[in-house]
């Protein structure tokens, strides 16, 4: 027990319960700990662990087992702590792993799956590509497909989450290559191709997208149904961002009702948020507008789904003919107050929120001020690695020299956004 471990190893340095005690922490709090009266708080421990001038594994695993057995036994600790969200208690683990040397295949690949986690969890995609793939080729040698499956799976998330879409295409890839057939591992399956439409979507690569939703929306009847509800929303904005916005409000649609079912409110708010831009682009700006009321009224929504809501309609808005300047400008006062009050992340959602800004203002801004922001946006997104976001904008850019009779212009930036679009197109499919 940890609080006889305490007790001996107190004894030991000659302390008493009110020197170990010090200012830190209580004498009847010693007294209750070595009587195991008390649960350890991970901090708790560390402090102890450093006044008893011990390892943190002495106490949190049998001292006198194999390297191999204590490392396990650190493995399964953190894996408790990730349970309870002792992210303190993960850490400290993963420091004394840090001091093993030559471990069994199986321990080391199990070490190096929960060290790729916690370098995706700490936003580190290269360290956690690093330690997901030497964990693969591991458990790939004892045959755990299930195992190497998520160690790519892993890694490709890890990429995806940071932008890096050339990367987390690969990592997909070599996940779905673990598959022996359709049949084979199905909810690990729907998961991957999730991911791997998530990843054509952002390179621009639509109908590759709406390939990956297409499959797994054909699963219907199987027991994840948050799956279903994925694909239809995935469904739905491929459809949206191939023009057949019939289509797609009719899987948004689906996709609502499918999350209000399933009680999963992310994917709720956005099939809510892409229903209204779809009634948007078919002219029903008042039923788009009843949307917004109705996820502003709701109270299981966060602040942010609103904020979400009016970027996305703006973004819409801002290319309607004729300009509906009352609702747009309204629009943006609302974004333009809370990107004033967020703190600055700099990252894609606070750059699209930006920009939603920007292109409605532009369908009011002098001809000689459009091309100078439009670039600006485009290099942002590219600096991003959203290459296709950055082509939309130098496109929207053209549809407004155009319309201020500036074919040169407009010309120039066409060109722009096709070759972003073919270069994307060539680095995704030399993959």
């Amino acid at each position: 027990m940890v609080g006889a471990k305490i007790r001996k190893a107190r004894k030991e340095a000659g302390l008493t319960q009110a020197q170990l005690a010090g200012t830190e922490l209580s004498r009847s709090l010693i007294s209750e700990i070595e009587r195991n009266k008390r649960n350890l708080s991970t901090a708790t421990l560390h402090i102890l662990a450093q006044k008893l001038n011990k390892p943190l594994e002495y106490f949190v695993v049998e001292w006198r087992v194999s390297g191999a057995e204590r490392a396990l036994l650190l493995i399964n600790h953190a894996h408790a702590c990730i349970e309870i969200g002792d992210s303190e208690g993960i850490r400290l683990a993963l420091d004394a792993l840090k001091g093993f040397g030559a471990l069994p295949d199986d321990v080391k690949a199990r070490m190096h799956e929960l060290i790729a986690w916690h370098e995706q969890k700490e936003g580190r995609p290269l360290g956690a590509v690093n330690h997901a793939l030497t964990a693969e080729v591991l458990f790939a040698a004892e045959g755990r497909r299930d195992k190497q499956w998520y160690c790519c799976y892993l890694a490709a998330h890890a990429t995806y989450a940071s932008g890096l879409y050339s990367q987390a295409l690969e990592m997909c890839n070599k996940a779905l290559g673990i598959f022996r057939s359709a049949e084979d591992m199905p909810s690990k399956r729907q998961l991957t191709l999730y991911l791997l439409g998530s990843i054509y979507f952002a390179l621009g690569k639509i109908e590759s997208a709406q390939k990956c939703y297409t499959e797994i929306a054909a699963s219907d009847g199987e027991e994840d149904k948050r799956s279903l509800l994925q694909a239809y929303h995935g469904k739905a904005i491929c459809a949206q961002q191939l023009g057949n916005t019939v289509e797609a409000l009719r899987w948004a649609e689906q996709a609502a009702l499918q999350a209000e079912q399933c009680r999963d409110m992310e994917f709720y708010a956005s099939s809510l948020i892409t229903w209204g831009s779809c009634l948007v682009k078919m002219g029903h700006n008042d039923k788009a507008l009843a949307v917004l009321w109705n996820i502003d009224n709701d109270s299981r929504f966060a602040a942010h789904i609103a904020h979400t809501a009016r970027r996305e309609l703006l973004l819409c808005l801002a290319e309607q003919d004729p300009y509906p300047g009352v609702i747009c400008i309204s629009l943006e006062q609302y974004l333009s107050a809370v990107l004033l009050v967020a703190p600055k992340q700099g990252g894609y959602e606070d750059t699209k929120t930006q920009w939603a800004v920007a292109k409605s203002r532009l369908r009011r801004a002098a001809k000689g001020d459009i091309v100078s922001v439009i670039q600006q946006f485009a290099s942002l997104f590219l600096a991003l690695s959203h290459s296709a976001r950055a082509a939309e904008v130098l496109a929207y850019g053209a549809s407004l020299m155009e319309r201020n009779n500036d074919s040169h212009a407009a010309y120039t930036l066409l060109k722009e956004a096709y070759r972003l679009r073919r270069d994307t197109a060539v680095e995704v499919g030399s993959l």
